[in-house]
């Protein structure tokens, strides 16, 4: 049995806090496995103020979270063609930073969950170079290239973690703390009482650290 590709066009939804256009800085946020770009956004308002608006892309395929009715979801990717997924993610995301003349702007990207590979996927091969990064309860991708780590290495990002989330072991972030380190990443190692969600706190203290950055 043959398989052919084609690329084909999609239309993306993005959801918005302020105007990206006439602010002075912008924070792209990546949402989890089966979340919607709705739900997260409400939970980001702790980044939103006058001068600072947030962009929130949804992931490109979407699906009903049980059964074949109710509340949908969406997917940065799975284990079916990743490698086309990941390609797709990176073009996306390049094409929102220019649609929204981000370029000579101050962002900080947030990836949570499954938008942190994502989020670092886009870092280290696409077009955006941001100023503050924020990884929240999730991993890095583990097939990072030499090349990418490079890249990686220009930042400290902030890795956040709940100290009761349920999908980190202590183990695990023991042997995430060791494969960073492996790689030489540099990076600041915040955790909140909490599980697997943002806390409104550290978001503001995040807010806070980005403002004082530009």
């Amino acid at each position: 049995m043959d398989i052919r590709r084609i690329q084909t066009q999609k239309t993306a939804r993005i959801y918005l806090l302020g105007e990206p256009e006439r602010c002075h800085s912008t924070w792209i946020c990546l949402h989890g496995y089966s979340q919607d770009a709705s739900g997260f956004a409400s939970k980001l308002l702790p980044f939103h103020n006058e001068t600072t608006a947030v962009i929130i892309p949804e992931a490109l395929n979407r699906f009903y979270r049980e059964g074949l009715t109710g509340d949908v979801g969406a997917s940065w990717m799975t284990r079916e063609d990743r490698e086309f997924d990941i390609a797709d993610n990176i073009a996306y995301l390049d094409q929102l930073a220019r649609d929204f003349c981000l370029k000579n702007k101050q962002v900080g990207i947030l990836g949570f969950s499954q938008g942190v590979a994502t989020a670092v996927r886009w870092l280290c091969s696409g077009s955006i170079k941001p100023k503050k990064v924020v990884l929240w309860a999730g991993t890095l991708p583990p097939d990072l290239t030499g090349k990418q780590l490079e890249v990686l290495r220009n930042y400290v990002p902030d890795i956040v973690l709940g100290d009761r989330d349920e999908y980190f072991s202590p183990e695990l972030k023991k042997d995430m703390s060791g494969q960073l380190s492996e790689w030489g990443l540099r990076f600041n190692w915040r955790e909140f009482s909490g599980a697997h969600h943002l806390n409104s706190s550290l978001l503001k203290e995040l807010s806070l650290d980005f403002g004082k950055d530009g």
